[in-house]
């Protein structure tokens, strides 16, 4: 164990205070020790020592496993049989309150006088009275307030004995005036409720001269809260119906979050944040589903393997885009065409010297039904399309001129040639 620098803590006489780290895991920890002097032969610093541990493990062992004992500062351990008896507490989260002084809202004015009331249920749950309820012994970290140890605790009932000072304390507990009650700490809560509010304390006699000036207030002041008699003010569970805070110890009440709010508030804005921004979401956290949208596959769309192209026949993807397939339907399906075609020595000496001459400028190509390539240079004929060629198809049409010395120009036929082989001769004139 490795121990920091001893200080006197404020408010608790006879008492030294310090930071420690415990084990080789580092748990960092502050340990309020007696001093030597008061461990030898104090026995009412002793008798402190023993009540605040009874009151910090009462409350350990009753809500430690519960959400909202964050408002309460939790003990760690303990040895009242050392040479000098201690107490171990969680490390202190966030500031002192008289840090605060003039830079909280009104809705952390309302957070934290909610959870102060939330805190006194808990302990005025064990018979527990905290008595030392002031802005140096609440803590606030934004979100959350947090309660001190409880080194001036007593029981419900016992008799009160003289502690604290004005306005904190209420008349009856400075006085030492009958029995302890667990609205003493309510006195301190609508004391601390009026600091915050106001930035100014009042002299502690009763409610402030200038209550009625604040609205937020009102519900407490006609409550009773600032009454000086303890008879006089609310109980706990009626401070937290007043303040609309869930009671914890209310018959069915579910575990109560004090930080629900402001997670389903970080939650909101998160995912509006997200939104904006397009930002994908964590691996592991679950789809928002939005009704009427359907949900897209982020994978991009699988392709046929080598092995699914060949056994099945799928064709491979082509880069470049498919060219529509063109033709003349009645002259590649009529029987004269064909024969005509088949006849003519000359379409093949055409399509070789055109293909030879002609760089760039070819007519497409398609196959026709029939088995033969042919192209059309007038209207392309596609399936979709379904319209005939214009061009004519008599079955003596000519041949189109060529350069092959089979057939010469003065044997050329008159009549006018057929599609195919018109598309033929344009491309053979394109190329003289």
């Amino acid at each position: 164990m490795r121990f920091g620098e001893d200080r006197r803590p404020p408010g608790r006489p006879g008492f030294l205070a310090r930071r420690a780290v415990l084990g080789a895991g580092g748990v960092p920890v502050v340990q309020y020790r007696l001093a030597p002097s008061e461990a030898q032969g104090g026995p009412e610093a002793y008798g402190l020592l023993e009540r605040e541990v009874a009151a910090s493990v009462a409350l350990e062992r009753r809500y430690g496993a519960e959400k909202f004992v964050g408002v309460l500062t939790r003990v760690v351990g303990f040895d009242l049989s050392a040479a000098e008896p201690f107490v171990l507490y969680r490390p202190p989260i966030g500031r002192p309150l008289t840090e605060w002084a003039g830079r909280l809202d009104a809705d952390d004015q309302e957070r934290i006088t909610g959870q102060l009331a939330m805190a006194v249920r808990l302990m005025a749950g064990l018979g527990i009275v905290h008595r030392a309820i002031t802005p140096e012994n609440v803590r606030w970290d934004g979100t959350r307030a947090r309660l001190c140890e409880p080194y001036a605790a007593l029981r419900a009932g016992e008799q009160r004995a003289p502690y604290g000072a004005a306005p904190w304390a209420p008349p009856e507990q400075r006085a030492g005036r009958g029995a302890v009650d667990p609205r003493d700490d309510l006195w301190s809560v609508a004391a601390l409720a009026y600091h915050l509010l106001s930035g100014r304390t009042d002299r502690g006699d009763g409610p402030p001269a200038d209550l009625g000036d604040y609205r937020r207030l009102a519900a407490l002041r006609h409550s009773g809260l600032f009454s000086p008699h303890a008879a006089e003010r609310p109980h706990p569970d009626e401070l937290l119906r007043l303040l609309h805070v869930p009671d914890p110890l209310a018959a069915g009440a579910e575990a109560v979050d004090v930080l629900e709010p402001f997670r389903a508030r970080y939650d909101a804005q998160l995912a509006r944040k997200r939104a904006l921004t397009g930002e994908r979401r964590p691996v592991g956290a679950p789809a928002a589903e939005t009704p009427g949208v359907p949900v897209r596959d982020a994978r991009p769309p699988s392709r046929p393997s080598l092995f699914t192209r060949i056994i099945r026949g799928v064709a491979p993807r082509s880069s470049s885009p498919r060219r529509p397939a063109t033709g003349c339907a009645r002259t590649a399906c009529s029987p004269s065409s064909s024969t005509n075609a088949s006849s003519s020595p000359s379409t093949p000496r055409a399509t070789a010297s055109r293909s030879t001459s002609a760089p760039s400028a070819a007519p497409p190509t398609a196959r026709t039904p029939c088995g033969r390539r042919t192209t059309c240079a007038r209207t392309p004929w596609t399936a979709t399309r379904g319209t005939n060629c214009p061009c004519p198809t008599s079955s003596t049409a000519s041949r189109s001129p060529s350069r092959s010395s089979a057939a010469p120009r003065s044997a050329r036929p008159t009549s006018s040639p057929p599609c195919w082989a018109r598309s033929n001769s344009a491309a053979s004139n394109r190329t003289d």
